[in-house]
């Protein structure tokens, strides 16, 4: 963490199923420059669909054979996650 940047964290360890069992993502900032972002970092592309985590699911197991993207379980957590949010829109 960097305090003078309000704890702006400099190593980040994303990871499913654990982090030595699992798939994990590790984002090490290398270079960093004071500075807003361009506005056009902050827009949603044009033509952008928004999916639910289970239109994910399905999509991905209808290309890959059947096989899972994140599992019932997580789909189900994140599904709730995103209706509490307010992000499930209806169908």
């Amino acid at each position: 963490m960097i305090p003078e940047l309000q704890c702006f964290p400099v190593k980040e360890i994303d990871s499913l199923g654990g982090v030595h069992r699992g798939v994990h993502t590790d984002r090490i900032v290398t270079s960093l420059e004071l500075a807003e972002p361009p506005t056009d970092l902050m827009t949603v592309a044009s033509g952008y669909t928004e999916r639910t985590p289970k239109q994910i699911e399905s999509l991905y197991a209808s290309q890959s054979q059947g096989k899972p993207y994140f599992g019932a379980a997580f789909v189900k957590k994140l599904e709730k996650e995103y209706e509490q949010r307010g992000l499930l829109r209806s169908q």
